[in-house]
């Protein structure tokens, strides 16, 4: 089976990487960990699916965050979606919501509910079984996944 280097590295998971290089490994005669991890926010997160809006077209989420996105910026969010007269919001709203969601891994939850990504479904899109950093609080359980490498 021959692998696509380019596709490996663009789409290796449902995070994004912005360079090229996953590692300093060479890739020619190797196989790939099975299961194949998934690819796109809906692969990891399929219950999301309902409530994303048509608008939000990311498939990956950014980098993992050491820290999680605050109450008062999700509280935002919903506020500025609901004030809005029509369906959907205006683009400069779209572009706020979007910067907020891109900024703190945010996916949608409920209509206009946004909210950061918990310690579990970070272990699951790094391929890491759930509460594989249980134990400590949750702060540290952010710092660990952060400081770890995916699998």
């Amino acid at each position: 089976m021959k692998l696509n280097q380019n596709f490996w590295i663009q789409s290796f998971s449902v995070l994004h990487k912005e360079n090229e290089a996953i590692h300093n490994l060479p890739l020619e005669n190797r196989l790939p960990i099975l299961p194949f991890p998934p690819l796109t926010i809906f692969d990891a997160l399929p219950e999301t699916r309902e409530w994303w809006p048509v608008w939000d077209k990311r498939q990956q989420l950014n980098c993992i965050l050491t820290c999680q996105g605050s109450a008062p910026v999700t509280d935002r969010i919903r506020s500025t979606l609901e004030n809005s007269n029509i369906n959907e919001p205006s683009e400069e709203a779209k572009q706020y919501i979007m910067k907020q969601c891109k900024t703190w891994n945010m996916v949608w939850i409920g209509k206009n509910t946004v909210a950061p990504l918990e310690p579990d479904e970070i272990e699951q899109i790094m391929g890491y079984p759930r509460s594989h950093t249980r134990g400590p609080s949750k702060t540290e359980r952010f710092k660990g996944l952060g400081n770890s490498f995916q699998v």
